[in-house]
């Protein structure tokens, strides 16, 4: 697993970023950090937190994880106070029929990953091919995704999350084609008190630029 710093400016709030498979810093490039520093956890291979920096200067502490990283985030935060934790078109139980994705369309994505396959993927993670922007995924092959999906898969198999949660809000996209809506409406439904719909696909970092418009508003 990596960390880095997606903004260090010595602000007084901090948001833990735990990002989807196969994503970087890439999807930031262009994004308006406003007054938070942002310390991203992507490339999941290991559950290792050998280079986290020392937080404990930061008066706020916010947890924002995005698809499989929900799950992630569950799994390694401990110890650390946090305000509050925002979940976005993932759940607790990412390989589930009803609560996630199911598990023969997660296999099988391992199974059959190929350059073409991860194409079509990134497609529909966008909402489809019209919206595809390249532009904001990471370099790296497909062999690099497919030994990622495959940690992932087999630490959430031989992992429950689900009766910890760190989680106070879920924000659900309407035209998720990854995590699908129902899944994700069932997911949360008895697990949170905020739950925020918006009109969007999979991947809502596209047109949303600052981290007020992405979680409306710590």
């Amino acid at each position: 697993m990596r960390i880095d710093w997606c903004n260090k400016k010595g602000n007084d709030k901090l948001i833990l970023f735990f990002n989807g498979w196969g994503f970087d810093t890439k999807m930031f490039k262009e994004f308006n950090h406003q007054s938070y520093d942002v310390l991203m956890f992507y490339q999941y291979n290991s559950s290792e937190l050998n280079d986290m920096p020392d937080i404990s200067s930061y008066k706020e502490v916010y947890v924002v994880a995005w698809s499989l990283g929900v799950f992630m985030a569950q799994y390694i935060i401990k110890n650390i106070e946090i305000k509050k934790a925002i979940a976005i078109n993932g759940t607790l139980n990412p390989i589930d029929d009803n609560r996630g994705i199911p598990e023969s369309i997660f296999r099988g994505t391992i199974d059959n990953l190929t350059e073409r396959n991860l194409y079509k993927f990134n497609a529909r993670l966008f909402g489809g091919v019209r919206s595809y922007d390249e532009n904001l995924l990471p370099n790296g092959d497909y062999k690099e995704r497919k030994v990622e999906l495959e940690w992932l898969y087999n630490t959430i198999k031989s992992s429950d999350c689900s009766e910890k949660n760190i989680f106070s809000r879920a924000v659900i996209s309407e035209k998720d084609m990854i995590f699908t809506l129902q899944n994700q409406s069932t997911a949360w439904s008895n697990s949170v008190n905020d739950i925020v719909y918006v009109n969007g696909a999979h991947f809502i970092f596209r047109s949303m630029d600052n981290w007020d418009s992405v979680i409306g508003g710590l």
